[in-house]
């Protein structure tokens, strides 16, 4: 009867063993050889039987420098494609024979460990994505791990741009954002693992939370003497911007001698409030300079080089008692760089009679930053952080 019951418990054991042998979470060493290289370079094969035609397999990189091995120092991420997975370098570059992948995997997705596409519903207007998902949403202190899927015949893409996760306080959600600025789009595609308490293993990693506190409105008091000399009233007639690449001011061309290297704004446009999660969202500002500016040579070469600007715009009104130009209000915005850059050329509208009529030429850019202040003519002011 012993004798029964041990074999009856052995037997349980290797039920145990087979189950989670086939289903459960299994780590295994890749080492990327001449014949497993694919794709064009920048792939290597896993020819694993569990994970063949398998595109709903769930896989990790736990590390790429195993100990007599190559490292890998490129973002990586996994490849379904022809029924097999691979593991591919997002930057495009080439994986080198001799390279070691201590990757984790299961065959199908659990509570705690799933695949999570993007849609258009997760995108917000400041270029992030966020991951709706029960066992995070409203979770700050949540650990998981994430790694990048690309599914071609599920239309899954990988995010090829290196991320962030941070955990959105108003929104209760957690959102990934590309550090390069670029927005996220839908049918990216993670496979997200969710560690056990205490786990501090994040891919990518999670930064401080940053939370955009609304600015108030700024509010012109009431003049209580018309006659006051330094009253303003009317409209905005003019907006004049000045430049700073670190500490060097860029030259302007405003022909008004009170704002020395100020350049006349052709157009100035913020991006609207994010009302859905309830913070200011403005980036990216656009503004439009008129064409042949002194200044745009040199706002090219900040563009070239990715170098940290200050940008002041200042917009100016009558003073209709002493029938002269006065700031409104200013927008400074620091720690600014500058996204995109373009010129727009004359275009020939219509001709009457022998005269043509054109469109103006601009130039534009495109511009953000992690500081913008406002200040209105008395002098009260407002700031937002991101």
């Amino acid at each position: 009867m012993k004798q029964h019951i041990i074999y009856k418990r052995t037997l349980f054991a290797l039920f145990l063993v087979i189950v989670f042998s086939s289903f459960g979470q299994q780590q295994i060493t890749h080492t990327a050889t001449k014949e497993n290289i694919s794709c064009n370079y920048d792939c290597t094969l896993l020819d694993i039987a569990e994970l063949n035609d398998n595109p709903s397999a769930l896989l990790f990189l736990k590390s790429s420098t195993e100990p007599g091995g190559k490292p890998n120092p490129h973002p990586v991420g996994f490849y379904y494609f022809k029924g097999k997975w691979h593991i591919i370098n997002l930057d495009q570059r080439a994986v080198l024979a001799g390279t070691t992948f201590q990757v984790e995997y299961l065959t199908k997705a659990d509570p705690t460990h799933f695949q999570y596409e993007f849609t258009k519903a997760d995108i917000q207007r400041d270029g992030s994505a966020w991951i709706d998902h029960p066992a995070l949403n409203n979770n700050p202190t949540a650990r998981f791990t994430t790694s990048p899927s690309w599914i071609p015949e599920k239309k899954a893409f990988a995010n090829r741009d290196e991320a962030a996760i941070r955990y959105d306080s108003l929104g209760g959600r957690w959102s990934v954002s590309n550090l390069n600025k670029k927005p996220m789009f839908d049918r990216i595609n993670y496979n997200i693992a969710i560690e056990a308490a205490g786990s501090k293993t994040v891919s990518p990693p999670i930064v401080t939370d940053k939370i955009s506190l609304p600015i108030g409105e700024v509010v012109v008091p009431a003049n209580p003497n018309p006659s006051n000399p330094n009253a303003i009233s009317g409209d905005i007639i003019v907006m004049l911007m000045a430049a700073s690449v670190g500490n060097t001011k860029l030259p302007g061309d405003s022909k008004m001698t009170a704002f020395p290297d100020h350049t006349e704004l052709w157009g100035f446009e913020m991006s609207s409030n994010n009302l859905s999660a309830r913070k200011n969202i403005y980036e990216p500002i656009t503004i439009r300079l008129h064409s042949g500016t002194a200044m745009m040579i040199q706002l090219l070469n900040a563009y070239i080089t990715k170098q940290s600007m200050t940008f002041q715009i200042d917009a100016l009104t009558v003073n209709a008692n002493v029938g002269k130009n006065v700031v409104n209000y200013t927008i400074k915005l620091s720690g600014a760089s500058i996204s995109s850059y373009r010129q727009v050329f004359l275009e020939e509208l219509s001709q009457t009679g022998g005269t043509s009529k054109f469109r103006k030429t601009y130039d534009e850019v495109k511009v953000t930053f992690t500081q913008i202040e406002f200040t209105n003519s008395s002098g009260a002011t407002a700031t937002d952080n991101f």
